[in-house]
């Protein structure tokens, strides 16, 4: 009876602490998070990346065959994904797109494409 006392007290102390370190970890990730993500977006390296297209598609090319600065890797490569995201649907964006979703995806040509006229295709409402 007494051993079925301290079981229930040491079970009940375990699910405490268990809900308390899940509302911790809820918290901080509700204050952190969003510091974080935008340090990563308005990273001024990776800004740099963005502003000079042919230097990123260089340096991430280079990186896929051999990794000399892996920060510079991946502050080019973070570039190159918001470089293959762009929103904007113009000529000149469209042929950026395609360069940039060759390098950092692995999909064909073709698929590339599919996915390239489905964004930009106009909406019916």
């Amino acid at each position: 009876m007494m051993r079925l006392f301290i079981e229930e007290r040491v079970e009940m102390r375990f699910n405490m602490l268990a809900i308390g370190a899940a509302l911790l970890v809820a918290l901080a990730d509700y204050l952190l998070l969003p510091s974080v993500l935008t340090g990563l977006r308005s990273n001024p390296q990776i800004q740099s990346y963005r502003a000079d297209p042919d230097l990123t598609f260089q340096v991430v090319s280079q990186c896929k065959q051999s990794v000399i600065n892996a920060d510079a890797c991946y502050q080019a490569y973070s570039a190159a994904v918001q470089l293959s995201n762009l929103k904007s649907c113009s000529s000149e964006a469209m042929a950026m797109k395609r360069r940039f979703k060759l390098l950092v995806e692995r999909n064909t040509l073709e698929a590339i494409e599919s996915e390239l006229i489905k964004e930009c295709a106009p909406t019916e409402n």
